[in-house]
Order: structure tokens, then sequence, then C-alpha cells
């Protein structure tokens, strides 16, 4: 299968079309597509509801800032904010296909990917630590 034709990343700033062109063309434009909410949208119960599973990410991001891992605390706070704008523009596309909606997508797994490769290596350190600890 080839990728979607390049009308399908208007909008996206030029240094990213390659990289969509190529995650697109990878995956048979699987990564880069995303679920029609319709009936729901941005103002719909179950949209806002949708929405506010994002505040998560918030709440984990400060209490990690407060317990001393600012740069996990940071990531996990900044793919709190990239995943609710995906989200949000998902819902307030209507299920009309949208750049805009792909172009969050993959700025969201940026952000939730560096948070969880972080988050990996500081788990690996912890438990380094206590390994050590142990013998």
């Amino acid at each position: 299968s080839s990728p979607p034709a390049p009308s399908s990343y208007d909008g996206f700033p030029a240094p990213l079309v390659p990289l969509a062109s190529l995650v697109d063309g990878a995956t048979g434009g699987w990564a880069l597509s995303y679920a029609d909410c319709t009936p729901d949208n941005e103002e719909t119960p179950v949209g806002v509801a949708f929405l506010l599973t994002n505040v998560s990410y918030l709440v984990v991001g400060g209490l990690l800032i407060n317990g001393g891992l600012y740069g996990l605390g940071f990531l996990t706070e900044v793919a709190g904010v990239v995943s609710y704008v995906y989200h949000y523009n998902q819902l307030a596309s209507r299920g009309v296909e949208s750049p805009l909606v792909k172009l969050s997508l993959l700025v969201d797994y940026f952000t939730a990917g560096a948070a969880l490769i972080t988050g990996t290596g500081y788990l690996a350190g912890e438990l380094g630590e206590y390994a050590a600890g142990l013998g």
C-alpha cells in the first residue's frame, strides 16, 4: 500500500512532511489514522469526558516534579498538553479527514515517546541502585 497523497499533509511544517510520509508508508497509513468519534465532538458530554482523561498526565507530571524528577515531570506535562490538543482536534474534525489531526498525532507520538523513554531510563536507574544495594 502506498502512503497517502501529499495533500493529506497540508499545513504540516515542511520538515515533518517526509517523516509523516515515511510513517504512513511504513505502516500502510495505519500509524497516522485515527478514530471517527462522531456523533461525539469536543462539546458533547462524552467528548468532554474523553478530553478530561488527559488530566491524568498533568497530575502525574506535577507529582513527578514535586518529587524532584523535573525532567520526567516536564516531559509528562508536555505529553499531556499535546495529547489534549490531538484529542481535541480529533473530536473537532467531526469525522472529516484532517491533516491537522494527523499532525497532532505525529507530535503526540514524539512527546509520549520522549516521556516513556525518559521514564524507562529513570526506572532502570532506580532498579540498578536497588540491585546494587542487595549485593
